[in-house]
């Protein structure tokens, strides 16, 4: 398990959530992150100013923020 910061609503505080540490798919790399930082993009997410856009339900709501970000290649898979 790893912890995220989620957001479950527009407007919701963010919550560190425990999930289950995911797989690099066909010709990707999984990254563990040392250090997250959040953009405009990720503020007019939460403010649901964005809402008409439709972006989090493409996933079932809840999103992870902080698109930018510092890490380490953990595992790859594929020609990744």
């Amino acid at each position: 398990m790893m912890k995220a910061a989620r957001i479950h609503g527009y407007g919701a505080e963010p919550v560190m959530d425990d999930v289950p540490v995911p797989e690099a798919g066909p010709n990707q790399v999984l990254v563990r992150l040392k250090a997250a930082s959040l953009n405009p993009l990720d503020v007019k997410l939460h403010s649901g100013v964005t809402a008409i856009l439709n972006a989090p339900a493409r996933h079932g709501f809840t999103w992870r923020s902080g698109s930018r970000c510092r890490g380490a290649v953990s595992s790859r898979s594929g020609s990744a």
